[in-house]
């Protein structure tokens, strides 16, 4: 028996906008573990990598 957690899977959905993009993440279960709305330029693309 192995004393680490196994990987958990974590699905990303991104809706895209013209001016904003809106990035949810859920876990396989279907539980929200987060959300973002970033603009829709390279900064928003570099903040929503990071």
């Amino acid at each position: 028996m192995s004393d680490t957690a196994p990987d958990a899977d974590v699905i990303i959905g991104v809706g895209t906008h013209k001016s904003t993009h809106a990035a949810v993440a859920i876990s396989a279960l279907g539980a929200r573990l987060g959300s973002l709305t970033i603009p829709a330029s390279n900064r928003g693309y570099q903040a929503l990598q990071a």
